[in-house]
């Protein structure tokens, strides 16, 4: 999915947020659930045929266990992400790096799941085999351990089963310890092969109990011994491994698939929904207006994405649109090239005369075509090395875009510093102006004590000519 999506503003966004956290949510359920799966499969349905199925039903369990425990702690706190990133308080660049880190968690449950549908469908394929050896298995320890009698009893009259395949697994294997029988009667000993009791006989667990009549499973075979026992006797027919094929695929794998299938689907989508919030929060924080509009999208372009091959500038697109031709000292390339064409088409169309020159470029752009040789046609060397030219242009242009860029920021970086420094040096002037005045103040205040000596008191004189005046 190359390209922009759609494009959303604050409250787009904030929608979008509602509904990635309700998926989010809605996962972290799924993930709970995933769990409660597995312990009601480990210790409900696995222990119903724990004795001929063995540990093969665990590591499906455990990986569910797993799996759910994960998925539901990612989800939550992807669900909280999200639901700040709805809000025009918490829109900032660490919300979006939280959102690619929650999405990174979320991939990585993806995968997950993934492996949990490939070990639910290798399961499929294998359970038949396992369930085979294991009910044979256990048909061998019959006799020696009551754990498993008890189990393969319970087995056979849960499921309507006998033996593994059928009824006659029983007449294979020795199940009667031999403690129990009298090995010195001639009809015991007719069965007796290698010190072992082999005889068509099967537990009474096989016993059909559909079957009104009284249960035959001694002697089986023996039809002089039952001539109205009919054919389908009264032992069950089915084995037990079809009817726990059907019972483990029916009521364990195909539920936990399908579950499967539908949270990686939900999965797939908060992830999608997600990066498109994201991008859009990306896009409004680069134009300066974080509850402005910005565009949402996957990927932004696609990496395979070409432009048609009849064109001669066929070029991989550039991130931004670097491929447009456009740039800042001068936008004239596209229309030098322009003008290189049409002066190659006007002035070197008679074959006779020579070929016209290229146009020249406009100001600040690229130039002109070149001129092709006299009497011949001018295309060869415009047309075959156009491809190269512009690869390399465009890389010179990069180049020299980063370079200047680059010269830019330096002079930015060194006019700041200048800057810095001439208000530094006017502080430190206007500072040291500051304390010479002061200090100026206070020299001149020192002199002024100084010089002002103590007021000396004056004798009073009498005038002379108070006296004349007293004497007249």
């Amino acid at each position: 999915m190359g390209g922009t999506v759609c494009t959303l503003a604050g409250p787009g966004r904030h929608s979008l947020s509602t509904v990635v956290t309700c998926l989010n949510l809605l996962l972290s359920g799924a993930g709970q659930t995933f769990v409660l799966l597995a312990l009601y499969l480990k210790f409900v349905l696995e222990s119903r045929v724990a004795v001929v199925i063995g540990n093969h039903g665990g590591a499906l369990a455990y990986f569910l266990i797993a799996v759910g425990c994960i998925l539901g702690f990612v989800s939550m706190a992807s669900s909280k992400v999200t639901y700040e990133a709805g809000s025009e308080e918490k829109t900032s660049r660490r919300t979006c790096k939280l959102l690619v880190f929650t999405q990174a968690c979320q991939a990585l449950a993806l995968f997950l799941l993934v492996v949990a549908i490939i070990l639910c469908l290798v399961h499929k394929g294998l359970i038949r085999d396992a369930l085979h050896s294991g009910i044979i298995a256990a048909i061998k320890l019959y006799r020696v351990n009551p754990k498993i009698k008890k189990g393969v009893d319970k087995i056979q009259s849960t499921f309507h089963c006998c033996g593994s395949r059928s009824m006659d697994d029983w007449f294979k294997i020795p199940w009667i310890p031999m403690k129990f029988l009298n090995v010195d009667h001639p009809d015991i000993q007719k069965y007796i092969v290698e010190g072992e009791f082999v005889k068509d006989d099967a537990p009474f667990s096989c016993c059909n109990i559909h079957v009104t009549r009284p249960c035959v499973h001694h002697d089986v075979r023996n039809i002089s011994a039952h001539r109205r026992l009919g054919p389908e006797g009264t032992l069950y027919t089915t084995g037990c491994n079809e009817v726990l094929e059907d019972y483990w695929v029916s009521k364990v794998l195909n539920p936990v698939l399908m579950v499967l299938l539908l949270v990686t689907l939900l999965l797939i989508l908060a992830i999608t929904l997600s990066r498109l919030l994201q991008t859009s929060m990306d896009e409004a924080l680069d134009t300066g207006d974080p509850n402005g509009e910005g565009g949402a999208y996957c990927l932004r372009s696609c990496p395979c994405a070409v432009l048609p091959s009849t064109d001669h500038t066929t070029v991989l697109r550039k991130k931004g649109g670097a491929g447009e031709g456009e740039s800042d000292d001068g936008s004239g390339g596209g229309d030098g090239g322009d003008a290189g064409n049409e002066g190659w088409h006007n002035a070197g169309r008679d074959d006779n005369g020579p070929a016209g020159g290229g146009g020249g470029g406009s100001e600040g752009g690229g130039g002109g075509g070149g001129g092709g040789d006299e009497g011949g046609d001018g295309r060869g060397g415009g047309d075959d090395k156009r491809g190269k030219k512009d690869k390399t242009d465009d890389k010179k242009k990069d180049k020299k875009d980063k370079k200047d860029k680059k010269d830019k920021k330096d002079k930015k970086d060194k006019k700041d510093k200048k800057d810095k420094k001439d208000k530094k040096k006017k502080k430190d002037k206007k500072d040291k102006g500051k304390k010479g005045k002061k200090k100026g103040k206070d020299k001149a205040k020192k002199k002024k004590k100084k010089k002002k000596p103590k007021a000396k008191k004056r004798p009073k004189v009498k005038s002379k000519s108070k006296g004349k005046k007293k004497r007249k």
